[in-house]
């Protein structure tokens, strides 16, 4: 009965090593795991404006892509390359916008309704605009959105 156990054990460790990794996961789903999919904004009660931007994060054919509303005729679309939940419950983001490629990390609100940027780099650059949830600008801390939807 002990050879039978062992015998088993053995190719069940065959079994296992032999097993290909995982598929990773997509940053459509990592967003859509980590609560990011939605409209946010400063005040979802008030349309898009230069002072209540709207960041809109949508799912099309299985790609991630950001709407920015910056207010009036100010509006884009971007894909997202990359969606990383970290360790920390912060998420990392890197979108592919027509001026160049940027990483941001949010964290998110306990109850999962709001969201803040931690920091903000141009990957090519290295520059910061966010660092440590302050604008690099005027030391100023990052407001919280709302999530809209």
């Amino acid at each position: 009965m002990l050879r039978i156990a062992r015998s088993l054990f053995v190719v069940l460790l065959g079994v296992l090593s032999t097993a290909g990794p995982a598929s990773a996961e997509t940053p459509a789903q990592a967003a859509a795991r980590w609560g990011l999919l939605g409209t946010w904004r400063l005040d979802c009660t008030t349309p898009a404006s230069q002072a209540n931007q709207s960041f809109t994060f949508a799912v099309r054919e299985g790609r991630l892509f950001q709407d920015r509303n910056l207010g009036g005729d100010a509006q884009d679309s971007s894909p997202m390359t990359q969606a990383t939940i970290r360790p920390d419950g912060k998420i990392l983001l890197t979108t592919v916008f027509s001026g160049g490629t940027r990483e941001a990390v949010f964290m998110k609100s306990d109850d999962g309704r709001r969201r803040r940027v931690m920091s903000n780099r141009g990957v090519d650059t290295d520059e910061y605009t966010i660092r440590d949830g302050l604008y690099v600008s005027n030391g100023q801390p990052t407001p919280w959105s709302t999530r809209c939807n």
